[in-house]
């Protein structure tokens, strides 16, 4: 890639840093190590779960108490590969 090359993990970084994300709840893994790179020394915390519900429901949740965006992320599981 040329160092103009802006990649999907990098937009979608930035997008959540331009929307003042202050969390996302997720279930890490390879498909989405690349964003988890580009939001290094940024101000948004991420809780890895054990489950993809979990990330869901917390997301849920944390939307419904502070009236904020809720994000969630997980990784492909076994039914992609």
């Amino acid at each position: 890639m040329s160092e103009n090359t802006i990649t999907g993990a990098e937009l979608a970084a930035q997008a959540l840093i331009e929307r003042s994300i202050d969390y996302i709840f997720s279930l890490s893994g390879g498909h989405i190590t690349p964003i988890y790179q580009h939001l290094e020394g940024s101000e948004v915390k991420i809780y890895d779960t054990r489950h993809e519900q979990s990330a869901l429901f917390m997301a849920e949740a944390y939307g419904k108490m502070t009236r904020k965006a809720g994000v969630a992320m997980v990784t492909a599981g076994p039914g992609v590969t």
